[in-house]
């Protein structure tokens, strides 16, 4: 079988491409990527698919980056394939951005493709990872530190439309290929940098395993990612399940887990589930930190406390609970019609109000009673008030210091921070229990108590109706974002 076989045969094995596919395929002028070009131009009719050809200059080595993407553009028009090739300053990029050069080229390239994508409606983009960029990844991830999705290494498909055609072909056979056919190609002279971890890694470390261990190392370590992937992909379903049993809440903002629970579960889950709750809060492409998913490990196996895990992530230990919460609530005041249907973007909440007479109401609605999910851990919360003792326009609000009313069942006033302290609200939950107010009092502390003065009675004619709904989202989820791109 020769290479263009086995590459189509590695294609079709992971379904990388379904007829029809528009392709970007990403093209540096580099021998991987006039390969990987050469590789799909001849398997297109075969495949079924439409190639577009993207290049971005990324400004940083000045002449020769003109070169290389001019280069791009006649290999392209050869071809007769359309092309796009663009250029960034990369280097104001990672000035703002505070990155490495490395990692800074990879973000700005990565967007430039899916950009591109966008911009020509492509359903797949294409880039020319092989078999040694794999084990120079899993060497590189495994000085570093990780763990068994990082050493899993580059995904041959990713997010569903990222796909690595070449990850199964190693660099010589690459430049074999090359020389066979009469492609030329250009040279990055950064590769040879070895001040790059990376470079020193393909330069120095791969050759000395290669001589003095293993002759196939590359496709060793290879096979060992493989192997990770798919144990990682077991155990992805496998957290998911986890997950979804010990959660009791979870809002854009915040998570709350069940300790019993979530302790009976072996510790690779636990981590597992706490570690993509840390990477959704974040909402970035970087891990977070095996310090950080240890310390809420800690906090989980303690009787209570707190932890600070990011500038705006906290944590707290309450009872059988763990909350996790993602910032705090900006303060906001909003009026609130009746009827109507406000929006609180600050709690991520809208309530809505309505006015019943008492027969519309019926049973619905006995006298000194209310009509509750009572406990701030409920995401929907419903209560009733006498409408007559309503003074002027409601408006929903954060707590404010000193703020107090009259509980339903107590003869006296209250402080609101005192009746979460006896509700055992979490100190954590406490600064996102909206007060809803008329122009004089408090009229409910919402999803714990309303105002004794507003209550429901056998002499009520006007009900008003207040529904509080907090916006429950998906399962926890995770984007794996592969960090390495040609």
């Amino acid at each position: 079988m020769d290479l263009v076989d086995e590459i189509l045969h590695f294609i079709l094995q992971r379904r990388m491409f379904s007829a029809g596919d528009r392709v970007v395929v990403a093209v540096s002028g580099g021998p991987d990527s006039v390969a990987l070009l050469d590789v799909l131009f001849q398997l297109k009719e075969r495949l079924g698919i439409e190639l577009h050809v993207a290049h971005l200059n990324h400004r940083l080595r000045g002449a020769q980056s003109e070169a290389d993407a001019e280069f791009v553009r006649q290999l392209a028009s050869r071809l007769g394939i359309d092309a796009t090739v663009e250029q960034r300053d990369v280097s104001e990029f990672i000035r703002k951005q505070g990155i490495s050069p490395e990692e800074g080229a990879r973000d700005v390239r990565y967007r430039f493709l899916q950009e591109v994508a966008q911009r020509i409606g492509a359903t797949k983009i294409a880039t020319a990872h092989n078999l040694d960029d794999q084990a120079e990844t899993v060497l590189f991830r495994l000085l570093r530190g990780a763990g068994r999705r990082g050493l899993s290494g580059i995904p041959p498909v990713r997010d569903r439309h990222f796909v690595r055609p070449l990850l199964g072909t190693s660099r010589k056979q690459i430049e074999e290929y090359l020389a066979r056919r009469g492609l030329s190609f250009r040279c990055d002279s950064s590769n040879a940098d070895i001040s790059y971890a990376r470079n020193k890694i393909r330069h120095q470390l791969l050759p000395l395993l290669r001589e003095e261990y293993n002759p196939d190392v590359a496709t060793t370590l290879a096979r060992t990612a493989e192997i990770l992937r798919s144990e990682d992909d077991f155990l992805d379903e496998q957290t998911a399940l986890s997950f979804s049993s010990i959660v009791k809440q979870k809002t854009e903002r915040k998570i709350v887990l069940d300790i019993d629970r979530f302790l009976d579960y072996h510790i690779c889950l636990r981590r597992r589930v706490l570690r993509n709750i840390l990477r959704d809060f974040l909402g970035r492409e970087d891990y977070p930190e095996f310090s950080q998913v240890e310390e809420l490990i800690r906090l989980a196996d303690s009787e209570s406390g707190w932890v600070q895990i990011a500038p705006e992530i906290r944590a707290q230990r309450f009872s059988n609970l763990l909350i996790i919460k993602n910032g705090k609530v900006s303060p906001f005041q909003r009026k609130v019609g009746i009827p109507a249907e406000v929006r609180i973007p600050q709690l991520g909440a809208q309530i809505s109000t309505q006015v019943l007479t008492a027969g519309q109401a019926g049973e619905e609605i006995r006298p000194h009673t209310i009509i509750a999910q009572r406990g701030w851990q409920a995401v929907s919360q419903t209560a009733s008030f006498d409408m007559d003792c309503i003074c002027g326009g409601l408006q929903i609000r954060n707590r404010r210091p000193g703020d107090s009313f009259r509980p339903l069942g107590l003869n006296g006033h209250k402080k609101v921070k005192d009746l979460l302290i006896d509700r055992k609200v979490p100190r954590i939950l406490r600064d996102e229990i909206p007060i809803l107010t008329d122009q004089e009092k408090i009229v409910w502390v919402v999803g714990i108590e309303i105002n004794a003065l507003c209550k429901v009675t056998s002499g009520t004619q006007r009900i008003l109706k207040v529904h509080f709904q907090q916006a429950e989202t998906d399962s926890a989820t995770e984007v794996i974002k592969d960090g390495n791109q040609k």
